[in-house]
């Protein structure tokens, strides 16, 4: 009879993933819906946040989903992505951390410096290594970077110590 039926959104199941600090994750960029009529529809989604793995920790994202013709969404029903982050990080990773971080330097393991105790109180268990930060004064800083989590301190002879991520 030419009758167009509309479907509402019943559910999004919850997607739960654990990654290990520093790997590459994005957010999906559709999700399957369940419909009213026990039918499944895969909708886009557009997220609250993006998603960060350079730091250890549960996150939850929370995504609005975008309707086709035929279904509406009448209980505002979203996506959910729980994210957890477990530490754990290798010098290797640590080293490729802070490159990405600061693009144009160049980054080395240092013997030793003067400000290492002074961040190892920010840092705890660290891998330290230094960089140069081509800017107009090509500066020098010292990375601490925690085993553990992946949080980065940085710290030069003018500046106190600082959290970067």
């Amino acid at each position: 009879d030419g009758q167009v039926v509309t479907l509402g959104v019943e559910s999004v199941s919850a997607i739960n993933i654990t990654k290990t600090i520093s790997d590459a994750y994005i957010l999906p960029t559709t999700m399957t819906a369940t419909l009213t009529n026990g039918t499944t529809k895969d909708l886009a989604v557009s997220w609250d946040k993006v998603a960060d793995t350079t730091v250890t920790g549960t996150y939850t994202f929370v995504g609005s989903l975008t309707m086709v013709d035929g279904v509406v969404n009448l209980t505002n029903v979203t996506a959910i992505v729980i994210l957890t982050i477990t530490g754990g990080i290798t010098q290797e990773q640590a080293y490729n951390q802070v490159c990405n971080k600061f693009y144009d330097c160049d980054v080395f393991v240092p013997k030793r410096s003067d400000y290492s105790d002074e961040i190892a109180i920010q840092a705890g268990d660290a891998y330290y290594l230094f960089y140069t930060e081509y800017n107009q004064d090509a500066t020098d800083y010292l990375v601490g970077v925690d085993k553990e989590t992946g949080v980065m301190y940085r710290r030069n002879g003018y500046m106190p110590i600082e959290r970067i991520n």
